[in-house]
């Protein structure tokens, strides 16, 4: 009531856990995850739900943010297994291959600077940038690279596309050289598929039901990956 020594009545319109919600959300749009679910006591099921509600794109400190959800549990991130596109997306993410390719069949750098082949399209060779390092600190150089492209050539997965590979070799630390029993002026767009990310030749042997923590050579590292999030870490030597 207006006036002096008047009394008045305060109602709250909404229960404490509507206003929970309605705080997560703001949060969720801000991006501060970690204090929607801090505001809904870490009840998975309404932050589920209120992530589908703000799914989208927004404006956020100059930048175009876009925020996606996803229903079930995300696999492990291993280029050789077969994977969904939001998944090839984290793939990129955390692995690099020799050459990147556009939409239009451009071939760029990526982990390997320079690359040619002959007349004949029988013989690549790709000279690969120095200092370069995978995720767990191992160094990135033309030996490694030759293992593993000899251990995809036995992979299942590979065997159909690699049959053509004749031998692959180091030529010095930072040199490689495919050598192919056909022409194949693809070969080097072949190589920017996601598939053949550079990772650990013993990666490939991984069991991939009990761990999902790999090793990868891209942009961002693995930190971890569990059922409620995969959190990455920029990678400094990329």
């Amino acid at each position: 009531s207006v006036g002096r020594n008047k009394r008045s009545s305060l109602s709250l319109l909404y229960s404490e856990d509507e206003l929970r919600q309605h705080l997560a959300k703001q949060q969720i749009s801000l991006g501060d995850y970690s204090a929607a679910l801090s505001l809904l006591n870490q009840d998975q099921h309404w932050f589920g739900r209120l992530l589908i509600a703000t799914s989208g794109a927004s404006q956020r400190d100059g930048s175009l943010n876009i925020q996606l959800t996803y229903s079930r549990q995300f696999s492990v991130l291993l280029p050789q297994l077969l994977l969904r596109n939001s998944e090839r997306f984290l793939l990129r993410q955390l692995y690099a291959n020799l050459v990147n390719c556009n939409a239009q069949g451009d071939i760029s750098p990526d982990l390997a600077h320079h690359w040619h082949c002959d007349a004949e399209a029988k013989v690549y060779r790709f000279k690969v940038r120095p200092q370069l390092q995978f995720h767990d600190g191992s160094r990135i150089d033309a030996d490694k690279i030759v293992n593993l492209f000899k251990a995809l050539k036995q992979h299942p997965q590979y065997q159909q596309e690699l049959s053509h590979l004749a031998s692959v070799s180091a030529l010095n630390s930072l040199t490689l050289e495919f050598r192919l029993s056909q022409s194949d002026r693809g070969f080097a767009g072949l190589l920017a598929d996601p598939k053949y990310a550079i990772q650990p030749e013993s990666q490939l042997q991984k069991n991939v039901l009990s761990d999902k923590q790999v090793v990868g050579s891209g942009p961002f590292a693995l930190l971890s990956h569990n059922t409620e999030r995969i959190h990455l870490r920029a990678n400094p030597y990329y």
